[in-house]
């Protein structure tokens, strides 16, 4: 028979019973959407994940007091700006990194007239924006002269402007006063949109002033929240950390035999976690969306078996008239294929336009490769094939006498 025929008798018989197909089908496209979802919506995961660390800084290193334990973090001896000014200093870590920035942090309530919004208020070293590299939308950053003089100056987020002064131009809110905890303060910068964290906080939700002026005037304590630095080079990442590690000890004149006081993170490793965590979770999804895929293979194999039994007099009345039994096989996985590639072409379009959807929703990334379309198809032409086979071979080899005797 010529493929044309084949195929021809192949619909005729699916057609025969549209319900017992649909539903076959469908089995092979949930599976198959499944999957599709799963690939698009990993893949926007790492692009979201990859755009934040972009915005925080790929060879950021956060060194935070006390270690951290199963019950978190735990505050031994607290890191200082002397801590700080000894890293600054060290040679080997001038001529590695971008330099050293120390922070206080608190929420706080900050208002202009009759608006007011709670945000972070970061107490910084002129350093950090350095560090940081961060981009103004207007004014200045904070300057050492400004630590120095203890000047009642800050520069505000995105978020923080967007509260405050809705869509002002940036250049005119230069000069404008904010108020903290009764104290006055001056914007003298506006930084441009930096995104979100790693971890999904807000960079932008964030009002910055003058170390000297937060220990001075809000906290009266030299305690540190956080010291940050950038290596220059991702391969000097390990060094920079060893040498932080060595210095501080250093500093806090700990033994030998002594565990760290402090914790040293990098953004890179967490986010080597955290793409770990992504692909452990997408391969037990792609595990479970494989089952899936088998369960409708096998539903095809069973429904093919059915149609065997059903037509056992049709095939050996084809038979006895000159039908080869090649060609009673290659009716049968044509039918397969049908059904397979027909639901899955259905999952694979249902499986985009789902994964469209939660991306939207979401605000994740979303993007597809014609490559894993085309490696769904190819899956599929598998799962067809092998699941017509048995049925096929069993057709082919029937007797064809016993076949025309079958009730």
């Amino acid at each position: 028979m010529r493929l044309q025929d084949i195929l021809r008798t192949a619909v005729k018989a699916l057609s025969a019973h549209p319900v017992r197909t649909a539903l076959t089908a469908l089995g092979i496209a949930i599976g198959t959407a499944t999957t599709a979802i799963v690939i698009i919506l990993g893949h926007g995961v790492r692009d979201l994940l990859d755009d934040r660390l972009t915005s925080a800084g790929k060879n950021l290193i956060l060194i935070r007091p006390g270690t951290f334990s199963e019950e978190g973090f735990s505050h031994k001896t607290p890191l200082t700006s002397d801590d700080a000014a000894s890293l600054r200093s060290d040679p080997i870590l001038r001529q590695l990194t971008l330099g050293f920035g120390e922070a206080q942090s608190m929420l706080q309530t900050v208002r202009v007239g009759g608006n007011q919004v709670h945000t972070t208020l970061e107490g910084v070293h002129p350093d950090v924006f350095k560090i940081r590299e961060w981009a103004l939308a207007a004014g200045r950053f904070l300057t050492r002269q400004d630590d120095s003089n203890i000047a009642p100056v800050c520069v505000i987020g995105h978020t923080v402007r967007q509260a405050l002064f809705t869509n002002r131009p940036a250049e005119n809110i230069l000069g404008q006063k904010l108020t903290v905890h009764g104290n006055q303060f001056t914007i003298v910068g506006v930084l441009l949109p930096r995104g979100k964290d790693p971890l999904g906080r807000d960079h932008d939700d964030e009002v910055f002033i003058s170390l000297s002026v937060v220990q001075a005037r809000l906290t009266h304590s030299t305690h540190l929240t956080i010291i940050i630095s950038t290596a220059r080079d991702y391969d000097d990442m390990p060094a920079v950390v060893t040498r932080i590690r060595e210095l501080l000890r250093r500093q806090h004149q700990l033994r030998p035999e002594e565990a760290d006081d402090h914790d040293i993170t990098s953004v890179q490793g967490m986010a080597e976690i955290g793409v770990f965590t992504i692909s452990t979770l997408n391969l037990l999804t792609m595990i479970l969306a494989g089952i899936a895929l088998s369960v409708g293979g096998i539903g095809v194999m069973a429904t093919l078996l059915v149609t065997v039994s059903e037509q056992t007099r049709e095939i050996g009345l084809r038979t006895c008239v000159g039908a080869l039994p090649r060609d009673i096989r290659n009716q049968l996985i044509m039918e397969g294929l049908i059904v397979t590639l027909g639901g899955g072409s259905i999952g694979i379009v249902a499986g985009i336009l789902i994964a469209l959807g939660l991306t939207t929703v979401l605000e994740w990334p979303f993007s597809v490769s014609m490559e894993y379309p085309l490696m769904g198809l190819a899956i599929l032409l598998v799962i067809g094939i092998t699941a017509g086979l048995y049925p096929a071979i069993l057709a082919g080899r029937m007797n064809p006498v016993t076949a025309l005797h079958a009730e």
